[in-house]
């Protein structure tokens, strides 16, 4: 069994955590829900869950506690990730603290990097030498 990315309270340790993902105002702003949209509909083998961006986008922002409640149940199974009801219950009363623990992990697993309000593969390839 794996683990989750990072710990629960630990959002400042996010993968490319900086002032954008972790400041409160992009959590009240349409952001949030549209990277959560954008992080669920590039989850590879889990098209159904999270296959429509409109309604990842709309629940994130209208009832986040059941959301991440939810996607943690699904995410946890689908990574092989152990979790116990105490923790889903912890996650449902803390709904922020919960969307960056998800979100990291499926952005480490999906190979996903932070983009303007939406996230983006990274370059599998490194950028080519310049030529003199």
């Amino acid at each position: 069994m794996t683990a989750w990315n990072n710990g629960f309270c630990n959002c400042f340790q996010m993968q490319e955590a900086g002032c954008v993902p972790c400041c409160c105002p992009n959590m009240c702003c349409p952001c949030m829900p549209m990277w959560w949209a954008s992080a669920m509909s590039q989850i590879k083998g889990k098209e159904e869950f999270g296959g429509n961006y409109l309604k990842c986008c709309l629940c994130a922002q209208f009832c986040p506690c059941c959301t991440f409640a939810v996607a943690y149940y699904e995410l946890a199974e689908h990574y092989g990730i152990k979790h116990t009801h105490a923790d889903a219950a912890l996650k449902f009363c803390l709904p922020l603290l919960s969307f960056f623990q998800i979100m990291d992990t499926v952005m480490v697993k999906e190979n996903l990097s932070m983009g303007f309000a939406k996230l983006v593969p990274k370059a599998s390839v490194a950028p080519q030498e310049m030529k003199r």
